[in-house]
C-alpha cells in the first residue's frame, strides 16, 4: 500500500494480527533503516535510492513479514 491511512493501517493490523508499534511505526514515515521482532513476525524499514536524471530520489518502504 502507498501513502496508507491510518484507518488502513488498523484494518491491516487486525487483518494480520501485525503488531501494534509496527503498525504505529509505519503510520509515521520516515524512519530509520531497522529490522524489529515481535514474536514471530517482523517489521523491517528500508531506505531507497533512485536516480531522476541528476537528483537522488530517497524513499522508504516498510515491510511486514509473518506467517500469515
Amino acid at each position: 500500500m502507498q501513502d496508507a491511512e491510518l484507518a488502513e493501517l488498523e484494518t491491516m493490523r487486525d487483518e494480520f494480527d501485525l503488531h501494534a508499534l509496527a503498525v504505529e511505526d509505519a503510520w509515521h514515515s520516515h524512519q530509520r533503516p531497522k529490522i524489529d521482532e515481535y514474536g514471530d513476525s517482523v517489521f523491517a524499514v528500508m531506505q531507497l535510492v533512485e536516480m531522476d536524471g541528476d537528483q537522488l530520489l530517497v524513499g522508504e518502504v516498510d515491510v511486514f513479514v509473518g506467517i500469515n
